[in-house]
């Protein structure tokens, strides 16, 4: 049973993966949008929403990468035209986001919910790999090209993902990004990152709870440790 959910989680993560890089690839055209971030983690998350919630509906995933794709369309042509009358804040994106959940969310009743599909560990699954993703883009850097991370960095995380027991990972990517890093270093941050995890997996992961309560007396050394560790001497340190 967990080998079929296994095997089910990544059929739908790469499908995720394939949409959001797809959405990111057309922001990154557009001359209108594609230096605004805010604007774009805005999609992200828009699209991550119907992703999830339209295969909670339907446990379909056809239907699901669909819907997705739908979603940025809209959510992109939507901005644009924002951008082109000089329309830019707060209330417009909000207007922007109800406008492509009204265009892409499946509008099942209770009724006709197929349910019989629906695996509930798959869905907290899936909840916590596009949290590991939304992370990975670090979208509060603005030094980050995001759509520069290569799909197979988040596919081997998220993989690493599905077959570990807790959330290590993803709590050794959030320590490790109190760290200053411009997008070369993060670069080179991700690539030995899964690397170090590959050989470190081969004894097993340090256990999320233990390694977190170890980690706060390492909290007073981030600022120097940050400034005269090379990134892999910062990995390797942040994993201990």
């Amino acid at each position: 049973m967990k080998k079929c959910t296994d095997d089910k989680i990544k059929q739908l993560l790469n499908r995720y993966i394939d949409g959001v890089y797809n959405y990111l690839e057309f922001a990154s055209k557009s001359p209108l949008i594609n230096n605004d971030k805010k604007s774009i983690h805005l999609g992200f998350r828009t699209i991550t929403h119907i992703f999830h919630t339209n295969y909670i509906q339907t446990g379909d995933m056809d239907i699901v990468y669909l819907s997705m794709q739908k979603g940025y369309l809209y959510y992109l042509e939507f901005l644009e035209q924002l951008k082109e009358n000089n329309i830019n804040d707060d209330l417009n994106h909000t207007n922007a986001i109800l406008f492509v959940h009204s265009k892409a969310l499946v509008n099942y009743s209770e009724d006709n919910r197929c349910s019989d599909n629906i695996d509930e560990t798959l869905i907290s699954k899936m909840k916590i790999m596009s949290k590991l993703i939304e992370m990975l883009f670090w979208w509060d850097n603005s030094e980050i090209i995001q759509y520069e991370i290569t799909r197979n960095i988040l596919k081997v995380l998220t993989n690493m993902l599905i077959h570990s027991d807790d959330s290590f990972i993803v709590s050794y990517i959030e320590f490790s990004q109190r760290r200053v890093m411009n997008h070369i270093e993060y670069m080179e941050f991700l690539d030995y990152s899964v690397k170090l995890l590959k050989e470190t997996m081969k004894t097993g992961l340090p256990k999320q709870i233990e390694w977190e309560k170890n980690n706060i007396t390492k909290i007073n050394d981030i600022e120097t440790n940050s400034k005269e560790f090379t990134i892999r001497k910062w990995c390797k340190w942040v994993m201990e």
